[in-house]
């Protein structure tokens, strides 16, 4: 008998294009699946969307996030896991689409491999299916040894869609999703799976499809201002440099990379002066300046002379 997977799907505010995504699920060549929605309170019909794939095939399953749980898809992805099954993980999102086959690659290479995780490539598309631009940064196969570095340095890319896991090992991490984060959830995600060393596969077939153009939190993120997408980034990428930290991984490549990032940010963001004055002190303390020490010298220009 095949093994159980647990696709676990956040919903929020998807009722134009749900059932698109839930169809492709049922296409799947591999059938021994639980499909896991978890609704982020969604103001349109998404719950209704949702519930008539519940009724008509019992491998979905319907929850809504707990009040006591803060709204947000890594909250949804880590309530949905506390109610998987499956032996294997595969988060996915609900604009998305799997092709027939993905399932059953992933799950092959995972146990052909005998892996923690598998990925593969993703392919964009806007309103076509069949229209389909590959990403090259998504694919892995060239990955050196330090995978958590080469994602931050945007040697490619690693994210839900593309992985699946093994939930033994998933089940040996501290946590998952940090959904006090803004932006990069997953790459801070990824990065603390990587540094602890997961064994991995690469599939070089594209079989999952991303849809592009429609509203997301990333377009909302867009439309920022620079200080303000630079203070959202930065209290992220805080959180993935202790994760480096704890594991004991600061090289000096790493050092260099966070260096130059944080002094980047409090150089030119706009922020008000507590807030500067917060993550001046972290830095301080985490040693994230150069040793130029400019940094130092334009945050007493702006805390004590700007108005």
């Amino acid at each position: 008998m095949n093994e159980l997977v647990s696709i676990i799907i956040p919903i929020y505010n998807r009722a134009d294009i749900l059932a698109e995504t839930l169809d492709s699920i049922i296409l799947q060549t591999y059938k021994e699946f639980e499909c896991i929605l978890v609704d982020d309170d969604s103001s349109d019909n998404s719950i209704e969307v949702a519930n008539s794939f519940v009724q008509k095939d019992n491998r979905f399953k319907l929850f809504k996030r707990p009040s006591t749980l803060k709204k947000g898809a890594c909250n949804c992805r880590n309530y949905g896991y506390q109610k998987s099954s499956g032996t294997f993980i595969q988060w996915f999102d609900s604009d998305d689409i799997m092709l027939p086959t993905m399932l059953e690659e992933k799950i092959n290479a995972l146990k052909i491999n005998g892996v923690d995780a598998v990925s593969m490539p993703l392919s964009y598309f806007t309103t076509d299916t069949s229209i389909t631009t590959v990403d090259k940064f998504s694919i892995l196969r060239n990955v050196t040894d330090n995978p958590a570095f080469e994602l931050i340095s945007t040697k490619f890319t690693a994210t839900t869609v593309q992985v699946m896991f093994r939930k033994s090992f998933l089940s040996t991490q501290k946590r998952l999703f940090n959904n006090n984060l803004q932006k990069n959830q997953e790459t801070e995600f990824f990065v603390r799976l990587f540094l602890s060393n997961p064994t991995f596969a690469f599939i070089e077939k594209s079989s999952v499809l991303v849809r592009c153009g429609h509203h997301s939190m990333s377009s909302v993120f867009n439309t920022f201002d620079e200080s303000k997408k630079m203070l959202i980034n930065i209290i992220a990428y805080f959180e993935i440099y202790n994760s480096f930290k704890n594991a004991n991984r600061l090289t000096s490549e790493v050092k260099i990379f966070f260096n130059n990032f944080f002094y980047k940010c409090l150089t030119r963001m706009e922020v008000e002066r507590v807030t500067y004055m917060k993550l001046y002190t972290l830095g301080v303390f985490y040693n994230w300046f150069p040793s130029n020490s400019l940094a130092i010298k334009i945050f007493l220009k702006r805390f004590f002379f700007n108005k």
